[in-house]
């Protein structure tokens, strides 16, 4: 009777842990924190379209300004601030991002956007569209972004799928944390 009882008790307390583990939730890093100064590796990313074109006759190349670009970033939680220097548009650029809010209007070079943001594991996801005016009219960029981290924090990669009036294209920027 007593070994008996033994197993009982002991099988009640395994089926109390196994509840009690399976009802507090693994805490982990929930997002991936890209808090850093980045400075774009030009060598190591590929060639950005934009207004960076320059020359007549046969085309340009790339312009210094969009190979330079620089990103501050601090983030608390899930909001991330981003200070761009650089890059294809040029001078600075601040966003705000809270993914998972949802689409949100920001202000950026060329004019307002709307922007999204969302995590798919430890990558995040950056979806922006923007209307903009020129003299030939009105067109529409669609750009989608999705950045890790390396392994051992010290870059950032951003794969970047840009829609434009004058094709699709797909570049891998690379940055190295300063």
């Amino acid at each position: 009777m007593q070994i008996i009882v033994k197993k009982l008790l002991l099988f009640l307390m395994t089926a109390a842990f196994v509840n009690l583990s399976l009802a507090v939730p693994v805490q982990e890093d929930a997002f991936t924190d890209f808090s850093g100064t980045w400075k774009l590796n030009p060598e190591k990313s590929d060639s950005m379209p934009g207004r960076g074109r320059r020359g007549g006759g046969g085309g340009g190349g790339e312009s210094n300004q969009s190979r330079e670009m620089t990103m501050v970033i601090s983030q608390e939680d899930n909001v991330l601030s981003i200070l761009r220097e650089g890059g294809p548009q040029g001078g600075p650029m601040e966003m705000v991002l809270t993914p998972g809010k949802g689409p949100q209007e920001v202000s950026l070079p060329g004019g307002a956007a709307t922007v999204e943001a969302w995590w798919e594991g430890r990558e995040l996801v950056v979806e922006q569209s923007q209307e903009r005016q020129t003299p030939r009219g009105s067109m529409t960029i669609e750009q989608q972004q999705t950045w890790s981290l390396s392994e051992d924090g010290n870059t950032l990669i951003q794969r970047v799928k840009l829609k434009t009036p004058r094709g699709d294209f797909d570049m891998n920027l690379v940055f190295d944390r300063q």
